[in-house]
């Protein structure tokens, strides 16, 4: 299945937790900063798990302790995935830290 497609059928964090205990960051020049989910095809932009993880979110939802424990897990593995990224930066090359550069300052959104 496709990791895209996959995400889109998503409706709560306890279905989420599986996928990003699998994510792992990649970085390309070309794709940006992105994760691989094992089990998955394709590639998702780090941001793009980021935003479904928000628009999960919802602080009128009736409390649901298992739920909420997901959801406790599943804040701390972004902010892992994005430190991942980081790492990944930090030791590529010249060319590849001038193209992300201007992929995430420069391009227009």
């Amino acid at each position: 299945m496709n990791i895209k497609d996959a995400l889109e059928s998503i409706n709560s964090f306890s279905e989420l937790l599986p996928i990003i205990q699998q994510a792992s960051a990649k970085l390309s020049c070309w794709s940006g900063r992105y994760v691989e989910i094992n089990g998955y095809e394709g590639a998702l932009a780090i941001d793009q798990l980021a935003e479904k993880v928000d628009a999960l979110f919802d602080p009128k939802a009736p409390f649901d302790k298992s739920e909420n424990q997901c959801r406790r897990e599943v804040i701390p593995l972004i902010i892992q995935i994005y430190k991942e990224s980081d790492k990944l930066y930090e030791d590529s090359g010249f060319v590849t830290k001038v193209v992300l550069f201007v992929r995430e300052n420069l391009s227009a959104n």
